[in-house]
């Protein structure tokens, strides 16, 4: 019921009093509902709203006190004024204390009809303010609980390096903090910046692995506010164009509402930071700005974070040079030392004896001269592509044409196995993977020499490729060799001293380069052997997907 001034109920058993007072306080703009037993008002207050009850204070069957211990029992706060024939200061006292805001007179001169308006006016006035103060206090205590939540987030969030945990505190005390269903942090990915990786997920009280979430950055509300670095809240997503529901559906989640604001750092954008379906969105202005404040601080421990992540792995990969180094200064050493010795040692035999040797051993002299310099120019080779590999760092990567790349490595190779009668068997199909051409034939020209050297009298070699549910081709020569010891697989791909093999050595950086290279490309390597069972050499790279495949992720 919607007046000027208010609505009023008045309980009153006199007819004729009930009338006058509503014609005259209708004058004044109040709505009054008269009603002529308390039962019947106990009624009416259970279903309507009302802003002040006139109660009268003699009713049938009831004292004054008992009707007002009645209205607090049923839980009614709506103010009282009390309308009494006679005065009763014992009475008059006991109401006061009971939260009547007016105990007023029918006197004989009729004066208490002034009295009464004024009393209604500045009842209702009276309980307005106290609203104000009420809602004044609650803002109050929110603002207090705000702050003290947000300076315990930011001194957690300065209180660690690590990235990870730095996004799970983040996503964690925000949800809470504004009582939130969920909340979720993506951040700009290295490199050209076009995607967006899930760091962190919140959903119903519990942290979430993230998996392998991704959205480029022209996708999503995520992406529309990490492309113009505009916060963003949507009341109903339903009704937003930009929403996409990939994330939904990875999560199994349902979103309604979000708040997603920008991630920034000395006007660096790292990312961006959501708050899902809030449970009250009367606060969806004031939930924003605290978001955004938090945001501000977050954005700075990632920052560091990242930082101290990428200073940590430059130690690591400066480590692993160190020990690369250590260790090839005494394999490389010793493997060109023993060509060195050879060339150095058939050379002088020729200057020395160069009148008398026959032909043949002249020419026989200078083929394993030959042979020696060819295996110093492999070993050096090696060593310059393996620098190219660690040093690089903008690598062209696009969809490979596996069997053309497999083509010009066998033609390179196409000597050796004749030599050797290797029968190798390769697939008319195969799965399409990214990579970087001139590497990965690298990875097959080692895995193949291996092959022929290791793989059996004569070399049988068989290839393939398979995929993972993790989106990775894993590419494979399977042999039919002495196969490997557990001890022998754990010291392939290392810089360290060789395996000892009956048929040949080797300069022991081949697979080393094929190791730097799949991890370069985004892959990885491994070995599947045993003795007496062969060994099958696996490398991993990213698949390549269709444009069929890629409609349906």
């Amino acid at each position: 019921m919607i007046t000027l001034n208010g609505s009023v109920i008045y309980i009153e058993n006199d007819e004729d009093e009930s009338q006058f007072w509503q014609q005259h306080l209708g004058q004044l703009g109040y709505a009054v509902q008269a009603v002529g037993g308390f039962e019947l008002a106990l009624a009416w207050l259970q279903e309507g709203e009302y802003d002040l009850i006139i109660l009268n204070q003699k009713m049938p069957g009831y004292t004054c006190l008992e009707m007002l211990n009645l209205l607090q029992g049923q839980g009614i706060s709506i103010p009282v004024i009390v309308v009494a024939s006679a005065s009763d200061p014992e009475e008059t006292r006991q109401a006061y204390a009971s939260g009547v805001r007016h105990y007023i007179i029918q006197d004989e001169g009729r004066h208490y009809i002034n009295q009464l308006p004024a009393a209604i006016h500045q009842a209702m006035e009276q309980e307005r303010l106290l609203r104000e103060l009420e809602e004044e206090r609650i803002k109050t205590q929110r603002l207090n609980r705000n702050l003290m939540l947000l300076n315990r987030i930011s001194q957690l969030l300065t209180s660690t390096f690590d990235l990870t945990e730095v996004c799970n505190q983040l996503v964690t005390t925000i949800a809470q903090i504004i009582n939130a269903e969920g909340s979720t942090v993506w951040l700009l990915e290295k490199g050209a910046k076009k995607y967006l990786s899930c760091a962190a997920v919140y959903s119903r009280g519990n942290l979430v692995p993230p998996e392998t979430l991704s959205i480029p950055v022209t996708e999503g509300i995520a992406g529309w506010v990490a492309t113009h670095g505009k916060s963003q809240v949507v009341t109903d997503v339903s009704q937003d164009s930009r929403f996409s529901p990939k994330t939904d559906n990875a999560l199994h989640f349902t979103t309604t509402s979000m708040t997603t604001v920008p991630l920034r750092s000395h006007d660096k954008l790292l990312g961006v930071l959501q708050v899902v379906n809030p449970a009250d969105l009367n606060n969806i202005e004031e939930d924003q700005m605290l978001v955004e404040t938090l945001a501000g601080s977050a954005a700075v421990a990632i920052e560091n974070a990242t930082l101290f992540e990428e200073l940590r792995e430059q130690n690591q990969e400066l480590e692993r040079q160190n020990a690369d180094l250590d260790a090839y200064s005494g394999t490389v050493a010793h493997d060109l030392k023993n060509p060195i010795t050879h060339f150095l040692s058939f050379a002088d035999d020729l200057r020395e004896r160069f009148p008398e040797m026959s032909l043949r051993e002249v020419e026989s002299h200078l083929d394993i001269i030959l042979l020696q310099s060819r295996r110093m120019s492999r070993i050096i080779e090696s060593l310059l592509l393996l620098a190219r590999v660690r040093s690089m760092e903008d690598i062209p990567i696009n969809g490979l044409d596996m069997p053309a790349i497999l083509s010009k490595v066998l033609l390179q190779l196409e000597v050796d196995i004749r030599e050797k009668d290797a029968r190798i068997k390769v697939p008319s199909e195969w799965h399409n993977a990214l990579g970087y051409s001139p590497w990965v034939e690298s990875i097959w020209h080692n895995y193949l020499t291996n092959g022929l050297k290791y793989g059996g009298v004569p070399p049988q070699l068989k290839l393939g490729s398979e995929v993972d549910e993790k989106g990775m081709v894993h590419y494979w020569i399977q042999d039919q060799g002495e196969g490997l010891t557990s001890e022998e697989q754990a010291k392939l791909f290392t810089p360290y001293p060789k395996i000892k093999r009956r048929q040949g050595q080797g300069h022991g950086l081949g697979l080393v380069i094929v190791k730097r290279i799949a991890k370069k490309l985004g892959g990885d390597v491994r070995v599947e052997s045993a003795p007496g069972q062969g060994s099958r050499f696996v490398f991993s790279l990213p698949q390549q997907k269709t444009n069929q495949e890629e409609s349906h992720t």
